[in-house]
């Protein structure tokens, strides 16, 4: 492949004096067809208590949609690169996150009598959130949840001699280019 692509988490040196876990996640996945690799940004604000599981989540959502996605022959229909393609892709993950994340927190609702139970970070959620993660209304819960979760997704497709990168909600990717320089495409 003519185009190398790369990540690095690391826990910042803020969150290590605050004894707070890293919010952001990075893996790649290398094959014959295609490289990928995907960033996601947890939101740290203070009432995103999950954003780390928002970001694992994000991460590996998009890289076994992308396999999905290359692999279940979309390429002839709905090429990835055309704009359809990329709009279809882009849906893909976000329901796919936002089917994870709503079982992840039926799940932790089931497994715990209380919201936040072992979850250092919900200590500092605002009282409104809190009411409305705690809420006895089904509806007002489904609308919020996903905050708890919230986080970015960079990600890049390296394929043969062609790079496709996406970017949902805020962030930037960056492209070292042959001559050195770098620059956000």
């Amino acid at each position: 492949m003519k185009y190398r692509l790369f990540s690095k988490s690391y826990l910042g040196p803020k969150y290590q004096r605050k004894g707070l876990d890293c919010q952001d996640y990075s893996e790649s996945y290398d094959d014959k067809a295609f490289q990928e690799v995907a960033i996601a940004d947890g939101h740290g604000d203070k009432n995103c208590f999950r954003s780390s599981i928002g970001a694992e989540f994000a991460v590996s959502t998009s890289i076994s949609e992308t396999k999905r996605y290359l692999n279940q022959g979309n390429m002839d229909n709905d090429p990835l690169f055309s704009e359809t393609g990329i709009l279809n892709y882009k849906r893909a993950i976000c329901s796919e996150w936002r089917r994870r994340v709503k079982e992840h927190w039926t799940k932790c609702s089931i497994e715990n009598t209380y919201i936040g139970v072992n979850e250092f970070r919900y200590k500092t959620v605002n009282n409104k959130y809190k009411a409305r993660y705690e809420s006895d209304d089904s509806q007002i819960v489904e609308k919020y949840l996903y905050t708890a979760y919230g986080t970015t997704l960079l990600l890049g497709i390296s394929m043969q001699n062609q790079i496709f990168l996406l970017q949902i909600g805020d962030g930037s990717i960056v492209v070292l280019t042959e001559d050195g320089r770098y620059r956000c495409p």
